[in-house]
């Protein structure tokens, strides 16, 4: 698990309201911020990207991208494992897809 800690700067939380952050997609990290130390620690579930946005008095941006232990290779194959195939129109053929991470173990992919 690898943890990444955000300092809020500065603490307008009085003058305009608190500085939220909330996670794209919560399979790959988790947000919470200590109200005490006014800090922000994102959390890595597992291998993926998602985006961090901010948000304060009801407006919103987005804070940028986290990525942990990115895939470093993606292939597509067809269900009976061939690489090249013809497909009809309008009939229906299943996909595997395989990811590798950074470290060489497959990610989670939900469907």
């Amino acid at each position: 698990m690898v943890n990444t800690t955000l300092t809020q700067v500065p603490n307008c939380t009085a003058a305009i309201g608190a500085l939220n952050y909330s996670v794209g997609n919560p399979q790959v990290a988790s947000v919470v911020t200590n109200t005490t130390t006014n800090q922000v620690t994102i959390t890595a579930l597992q291998p993926g990207t998602t985006s961090i946005t901010a948000s304060v008095a009801g407006s919103g941006s987005s804070a940028g991208y986290f990525s942990t232990c990115p895939p470093a290779s993606i292939s597509v194959t067809l269900a009976n494992g061939a690489t090249s195939g013809t497909i009809t129109q309008g009939v229906t053929q299943n996909l595997t897809t395989t990811i590798i991470d950074t470290y060489g173990n497959p990610s989670r992919v939900s469907p």
